[in-house]
């Protein structure tokens, strides 16, 4: 008995969600950039959803979300090479001409700031493993440990993301963060932490899920990060983790890595 199109999108991860999310921004990117002549622009985006598509395809698949993907990128990819685009459309058993086909569209309602941010998380926390990975020298990792921050630290970053829209002044930020009965107790941690933030106030998200959503988002990638370092993977929170100097440096969005 065949799936319905329902069963068939129950059966999607966070993985096969954020490679449609990444599609439909491709689509958008790439049109709007072939309707300024912005060549260059456009074919770098096809070039960095190629690269993750291909990720994608070797880390395992529903058939159905990659060849969605890679029908969509051979039809963007048409303008600026028709003859190789119409030789791949043929491959793929296709009848008509793709010059016939529709143009891409894309989903709006996809492309929210949430997406984006879990994206990015993702690729992220991957680079992040590869880059200690070279750092240690190992070849194969034993295992890796991804620690979630502690609660008051989503409430925190919160409360912080808010404030950094009205004022850098780190002075004011404190007085206001520590009048949360909740956040004063850890006053040390949280002054660091904003001083480190304000320096470089673009490379922190404006985004934060929480506690439980982070921690449903990790285990949902889980898979993924094994199969791609082929070791396990352990998911926990900052207060159970048995390494606290390392846990202790755990963010929302920036978990603590303990690799070895």
């Amino acid at each position: 008995m065949s799936e319905t199109p329902k069963e068939k999108r129950e059966e999607r991860t966070i993985r096969d969600t954020l490679i449609i999310y990444h599609l439909n921004k491709t689509c958008k990117e790439v049109t709007e950039n072939l309707e300024k002549i912005a060549i260059r622009n456009a074919v770098n985006s096809m070039i960095q959803f190629t690269a993750d598509l291909t990720k994608y395809k070797i880390e395992g698949v529903i058939k159905e979300v990659f060849e969605e993907c890679r029908e969509k990128l051979i039809v963007l990819l048409h303008p600026i090479a028709p003859h190789m685009t119409e030789e791949l459309w043929e491959r793929l058993g296709k009848k008509d001409y793709i010059s016939l086909t529709s143009w891409p569209s894309y989903d709006k309602e996809l492309l929210t700031e949430e997406n984006d941010f879990q994206w990015k998380l993702m690729n992220s926390v991957i680079d992040d493993i590869n880059s200690i990975k070279n750092i240690m020298k190992k070849e194969k990792l034993d295992e890796i440990k991804i620690i979630i921050a502690e609660e008051w630290k989503f409430k925190f970053f919160s409360v912080l993301m808010t404030l950094i829209e009205k004022t850098k002044n780190q002075g004011e930020i404190m007085k206001i963060i520590m009048k949360e009965s909740e956040l004063k107790p850890h006053g040390k941690a949280i002054g660091q932490t904003v001083g480190k933030i304000l320096k470089n106030v673009g490379k922190y998200s404006k985004i934060t899920l929480s506690t439980s959503e982070e921690l449903s988002f990790f285990e949902d990638i889980k898979p993924i990060i094994e199969k791609k370092f082929n070791c396990p993977v352990y998911i926990a929170f900052e207060k159970d983790s048995k390494e606290l100097k390392k846990a202790a440096l755990s963010l929302p969005g920036r978990p603590a890595l303990i690799i070895s």
